[in-house]
């Protein structure tokens, strides 16, 4: 929830569930595997009065398959690639996620192609209107080819708001040789 300075309030929601199981690799091993779904983001503005001015449905779709007792849910629910961050949070609050290219130009009245985790991605965007509720979606970059490279390890803990009006994203990329290289991407945007 995040209140505005008129006495709304703006409510944010994900769907989200996790499934469990086991997995079978090709030599019989067995592992138990988590999957875990993120779905469209719910976005409502109630007015200080208690009514509700409206309600929006971001669609998206994302998988995370964990396998292993050993991973820590927590972390990768809390600061992993799938999921959202908001920017913006006191103005016209904008939504960054990792999305499947097919969902690029889809309307949002249609169900998004699923985005699985670790296959590169577009970093996409939705922005409301916070008075009026309107949104535009925004495509930001291709992580498989940006100027040339392969953009790793989005996380959403690694997204910085620089103002207004711009972002930064911190990436790892795989460029030749034995250490990582990270690369922090500037991200404007349109008013």
């Amino acid at each position: 929830m995040i209140p505005g300075k008129d006495g709304s309030t703006t409510v944010i929601a994900e769907r989200f569930s996790v499934g469990s199981g086991f997995h079978v690799d090709m030599k019989g091993n067995v592992r138990d595997r988590s999957n875990v779904y993120y779905g469209s983001i719910l976005v409502a503005r109630i007015e200080n009065d208690g009514t509700l001015s409206w309600l929006k449905n971001l669609p998206k779709s994302q998988t995370k398959n964990i396998y292993g007792a050993s991973r820590s849910l927590i972390k990768d629910f809390v600061l992993g690639e799938m999921g959202f961050t908001v920017l913006n949070k006191h103005s016209d609050p904008i939504f960054v996620f990792l999305d499947n290219v097919n969902n690029l130009e889809l309307p949002d009245t249609e169900v998004p192609d699923n985005h699985r985790d670790g296959l590169g991605g577009f970093l996409t965007g939705y922005r409301i209107n916070r008075s009026s509720g309107e949104v535009q979606k925004m495509s930001f970059l291709d992580l498989r080819d940006f100027q040339g490279m392969v953009l790793k390890s989005f996380a959403r803990d690694r997204v910085y708001q620089l103002s207004e009006n711009e972002f930064a994203v911190e990436f790892n990329t795989t460029e030749e040789g034995p250490v990582k290289k990270s690369v922090m991407v500037k991200v404007l945007l349109n008013k």
